[in-house]
């Protein structure tokens, strides 16, 4: 039974550092399952000065925390090896993509397929042209629209700014030549 808590723990770890995207990708996700481990021990001593003593020790937490320190160590041990495997396996691959490309390239299907699709294309633009004018011309007509119901408003807008353009230069005017002569 602790055989294959531990051989699932290793999958588990190696899962996690492999394919798991997690959110904070500056930190390792190890840190959590300790930072995890730490407020768990911290809890199981709090259950256990309490009343509920009894149900962690029926739980076995303690143990299982242990054998979680047990995985995070074994995992740090396998890391090597884990980088090992995946460059042997990348050096591999490498070597094999090239000879796959070679094979599925004469292939007739890929010709047949490239042919069709060209072939299709060109209806498919003949097709779809009518529509797309239409989109443009019903946008065109939807903007006209929006144009001429904000106008007023931003007809507005504009005044107002310009009233407090012309404000905030009547205030500025009597330290405009003061400003002058500090830049020059």
């Amino acid at each position: 039974m602790k055989s294959l808590t531990l051989t699932i723990a290793l999958l588990f770890l190696t899962a996690l550092g492999t394919q798991v995207c997690y959110p904070w990708q500056n930190e390792q996700p190890q840190g959590y399952l300790h930072k995890i481990k730490d407020i768990g021990r911290m809890a199981v001593a709090q259950a256990e000065s309490s009343e509920s003593s009894e149900i962690a020790k029926l739980l076995k937490i303690t143990e299982r925390f242990d054998a979680l320190d047990r995985a995070l160590a074994l995992g740090k041990q396998l890391h090597p090896y884990e980088d090992r495997v995946k460059k042997n396996m990348s050096a591999k691959l490498k070597k094999d993509i090239p000879r796959l490309r070679e094979k599925i390239r004469p292939t007739p299907y890929v010709e047949t397929f490239q042919k069709n699709w060209a072939a299709e294309v060109p209806s498919f633009k003949d097709n779809i042209a009518p529509v797309v004018d239409e989109w443009k011309k019903q946008t065109k007509k939807n903007i006209k629209g929006f144009y001429k119901k904000a106008q007023p408003q931003l007809l507005g807008l504009r005044t107002m700014l310009r009233s407090e353009a012309d404000g905030l230069r009547s205030n500025i005017a009597p330290h405009e030549e003061e400003f002058r002569q500090k830049l020059i």
